[in-house]
């Protein structure tokens, strides 16, 4: 749905360009329907993301909840990690899909997007916004430490590109 409503917006975002021609009043409404239509779709596909993210956030959270979760010592899920999570997989472009959730052994938040075996980015997220990162994309390979504030850093977004776009 979301590709159908992208696909008729122009870089403007004002959709099906040249719609504003008509002269009659019914004829008039068209652009104002049609960017209906489009925000339509995207709202339902982003909130479908989100809800499937939350739910996938809290199922890692329930099995990693108690300390030993991973019979190895590992810390229980901190649950402002978990916060920051929800939102910082928000900031990822959508046609990333949804990541598989973890935890690491110190509690933190780990989100992991595994296209392929060799087109992998795994971000681990601090208590204090703190997004650490490893990629592996076709050869190429990069680590990084950035904060999220409220949008998605540039490197960590430049490895999500690459990550979406082949």
């Amino acid at each position: 749905m979301a590709a159908v409503a992208l696909a008729i917006a122009n870089a403007n975002g004002s959709p099906w360009m040249g719609t504003d021609r008509g002269t009659t009043d019914e004829a008039k409404t068209v652009p104002q329907r049609v960017t209906a239509i489009a925000e339509s779709f995207l709202e339902a596909e982003y909130g479908q993301r989100v809800r499937e993210s939350r739910l996938a956030l809290s199922e890692a959270v329930k099995e990693c909840s108690v300390p030993d979760w991973d019979g190895y010592g590992a810390a229980p899920a901190d649950a402002m990690s978990a916060a920051r999570a929800e939102r910082v997989v928000t900031a990822f472009p959508p046609s990333l899909g949804i990541p598989h959730f973890s935890f690491d052994a110190d509690g933190e938040a780990l989100l992991e997007w595994i296209v392929a075996s060799d087109r992998v980015l795994s971000v681990s997220i601090g208590a204090d916004g703190e997004l650490r990162y490893a990629a592996r994309i076709s050869g190429f390979k990069r680590t990084g430490i950035e904060i999220f504030a409220d949008g998605l850093p540039k490197g960590l977004a430049e490895m999500a590109c690459r990550l979406a776009c082949r």
